[in-house]
């Protein structure tokens, strides 16, 4: 077996793969915690969130909200929540890939220079 260097390109690729997936998932679940106007066509009764695809949804009809406050996602206990896994794994490839090529455009570029 050959032994690996550490700065080699296969062990660089695969760190580069592993912090841009990471900064997807980050990037993808701090949209939990954001606040976010509930959707119009449902008057208040429906808080999505995701971006650009809506992967979780939550069911607010039983708390009656008024219309256009912000709202954030409440307890799952009381208001239904759903999770779409695809649209979720979408949304964090879309973020992980332009992170993806920044990273290696950064470690190719500081490569070069030294």
């Amino acid at each position: 077996m050959r032994e690996q260097r550490i700065g080699s390109p296969r062990r660089r690729g695969g760190a580069v793969a592993l912090v841009a997936i990471l900064i997807g998932v980050l990037a993808t679940v701090a949209l939990v915690f954001v606040s976010t106007d509930p959707v119009d066509h449902t008057n208040g009764h429906q808080v999505e969130l995701g971006l650009p695809l809506t992967w979780i949804s939550q069911d607010r009809s039983a708390s009656d909200p008024p219309p256009h406050t912000d709202a954030r996602l409440g307890s799952p206990w009381e208001n239904p929540t759903h999770v779409r896994l695809a649209p979720a794994l979408a949304d964090t490839a879309i973020v992980a890939v332009p992170a993806a090529l920044v990273l290696l455009t950064a470690v190719t570029l500081r490569r070069r220079r030294f």
